[in-house]
């Protein structure tokens, strides 16, 4: 769970595709921190296990990182996430305001006439 191996293990698989070397396997390992659902407050797993994963969560890590290396600073962090959080509200909404899909919709952005870039 680091950011920058995924990027660079990322970059590698995109590059072998875009030369014409076929697809490649990512296996990215995670852990859930919450439940199945809202209402799954997941006490089955054991706080030593959270805690554990936690210590290895990849957005506080990657965080500390920019930090050490004053990329960032702490008032810009809280900037991105205010800005993060706005982006996710608003998207929030625009699904709670928008109108339920009919039948005829039932194939919409199903398939795509997408041009792939060179």
């Amino acid at each position: 769970m680091d950011v920058l191996e995924v990027y660079s293990k990322a970059k590698i698989a995109v590059d072998a595709a875009r030369s014409g070397n076929g697809p490649t396997l990512l296996e990215l390992k995670t852990f859930r921190f919450c439940g199945h659902s809202r209402r799954d407050p997941a006490n089955y797993i054991p706080r030593e296990e959270k805690d554990y994963w936690k210590a290895k969560d990849p957005i506080l890590n990657f965080e500390k990182i920019l930090l050490k290396e004053n990329i960032l600073n702490n008032n810009k962090i809280e900037e991105i996430k205010n800005k993060l959080e706005n982006l996710i509200d608003e998207a929030a909404d625009y699904g709670q305001n928008s109108p339920d899909p009919g039948p005829e919709d039932i194939f919409t952005g199903l398939y795509t006439n997408m041009e792939v870039p060179d």
